[in-house]
């Protein structure tokens, strides 16, 4: 067994040439990828769709002075506080359902980060999509009858959401090469067209009954072409020393996309793993070991405040929408489309590399949240609209960063441990958005409140991105772990130390 994987190592390598992953093109992005990246990002309609699901809770105008009569207001959305009878108690129960289906989101990266790593990206990815399937046809059919039942299972979708949200760019930029590639599918990422089509099914469904039948049918309609499209990582197969998978699959992909260039790095990454066969069973990482190690434990400390930092930006503003000035729809409309826009900006503009992109971004945000600040204390009327057009600026401009945070958290990790080191980057966006409701609550209290908390954080991620990220443009993934093949390197020059004093003394 040994000897015929090792000759069909031998083959593989000698039939191949070295491909080289750090160019500039864009040649590995082809007919497989291009599909499974469409799909992928459609399956954002449905994560935005769970997670923003309490951002509109709140009562419209005039709802709760009118004697909770919707017949006499024009409502535009008839959200599950007002099915329960509970829109008028303050922010409480908006902010409670918030952060349960948040927390959910926290506990759902942890879980499948590990289950990716351990058992496979695709099964993890499609076991969440039938999650949030199963989920949102639970809650259209009894979500009304009571509230602290209907929370569970909202808590059970945004751990489902967690879990994809981990996993599904995991699977993609695996199937890539270049780093161009990887830029252009973080750059491309469905969260803001999830907001801008969650805010056009708030707008036309109008009632949260419809809302959830809509999210049903197109979560499963995206499981079915996802169960039917998408194969398994050959990276992670690799790593996994299941050769003979791994390379029916390269061989797979390239026949899908009829070229004999593009994809023949797979067949090279899915050759890596006869080098390491052997009758011992791959190793299982856990958490505890993305502590363990120095290249990975600085990085991940430092990329996991950002994602904090940009979650609780970000997720405020998602729950501010119905204090800033404005209607509350169109709000997050339009922080849906400028987001759309400005997650172009870091594929258009690579050139200047990975971290300056998150510098600018993160200073036109810091720049918007500041002006918010000074125009406050000049004196400017809480319900002038500048408040509103800088807040959606602030929330748009963090966007890019958020993209290449994104990136890093691929790029800056070896495969072995790659899911769950993204996962603990997106169990701290979790953490954050579990908060944004109640940092967002404290408009209640005083209006600058939340503003003040939104610029302190963005302000010290630009400050942790400056000293402690580095820059990743042009450099191929991390397949191994460096102090482990340091050692293994060290090991190998050991046992051969004998063998070559012998043949000096002869």
């Amino acid at each position: 067994m040994m000897e015929e994987n090792s000759s069909e190592n031998s083959s593989l390598n000698d039939s191949q040439p070295t491909t080289k992953c750090h160019d500039n093109s864009l040649a590995d992005f082809r007919k497989y990828q291009i599909v499974l990246l469409v799909l992928t990002q459609l399956g954002y309609v449905s994560i935005a769709a769970c997670l923003l699901v309490a951002s509109v809770f709140s009562a419209p105008t005039g709802y709760c002075e009118q004697n909770r009569t919707i017949e006499q207001i024009d409502i535009d959305f008839h959200s599950l506080l007002i099915e329960w009878d509970m829109a008028c108690i303050t922010y409480k129960v908006r902010d409670t359902v918030a952060s349960v289906i948040m927390f959910g989101g926290l506990a759902g990266a942890f879980l499948c980060g590990y289950l990716a790593d351990a058992y496979g990206r695709r099964p993890t990815m499609l076991g969440c999509l039938l999650t949030i399937a199963l989920g949102c046809l639970a809650v259209s059919l009894i979500g009304g009858l009571n509230w602290l039942f209907t929370t569970f299972l909202l808590g059970i979708l945004g751990a489902a959401c967690g879990g994809y949200m981990v996993v599904n760019l995991t699977l993609v930029v695996e199937f890539l090469c270049t780093s161009r590639s990887r830029l252009l599918v973080v750059s491309v990422n469905g969260w803001p067209m999830g907001m801008t089509a969650v805010a056009a099914l708030y707008r036309y469904s109008g009632h949260w009954r419809p809302y959830f039948y809509f999210t049903t049918a197109f979560t499963t309609i995206i499981f079915i072409l996802l169960y039917w499209w998408s194969l398994e990582s050959v990276r992670w197969l690799a790593s996994k020393n299941r050769v003979k998978q791994a390379v029916a699959i390269a061989e797979k992909v390239i026949d899908v996309n009829g070229d004999s260039h593009g994809s023949q790095f797979l067949l090279h990454v899915a050759s890596r793993g006869t080098s390491h066969e052997s009758n011992e069973p791959s190793r299982h990482y856990r958490y505890t070991d993305l502590l363990r190690y120095t290249s990975i434990r600085r990085p991940l400390l430092a990329l996991t405040y950002c994602f904090v930092a940009s979650s609780i930006v970000s997720f405020g503003y998602y729950f501010f929408v119905d204090v800033i000035p404005g209607n509350r729809i169109t709000n997050l409309g339009a922080m849906g489309l400028l987001k759309l826009f400005c997650g172009l900006i870091p594929f258009m503009l690579s050139f200047i590399g990975r971290r300056p992109m998150v510098l600018v971004s993160l200073g036109v945000a810091c720049v918007s949240s500041y002006t918010i600040l000074i125009l406050y204390y000049a004196g400017l009327s809480t319900t002038c609209w500048l408040y509103g057009m800088l807040s959606i600026i602030a929330a748009a401009a963090i966007d890019p960063a958020w993209k290449v945070n994104h990136l890093y958290s691929t790029e800056l990790f070896p495969t072995s441990v790659r899911s769950m080191a993204r996962a603990v980057c997106n169990i701290g966006g979790r953490l954050g958005s579990v908060v944004a409701p109640w940092i967002a609550g404290l408009s209640s209290v005083w209006f600058l409140a939340p503003y003040l908390v939104f610029t302190a954080f963005v302000s010290v991620q630009w400050i942790v991105t400056l000293c402690c990220l580095p820059e990743t443009r042009d450099r191929p993934l991390v397949e191994g772990i460096i102090e482990e093949e340091t050692e293994q390197n060290k090991q190998h020059q050991y046992e051969c130390r004998p063998v070559t004093e012998k043949l000096t003394k002869c």
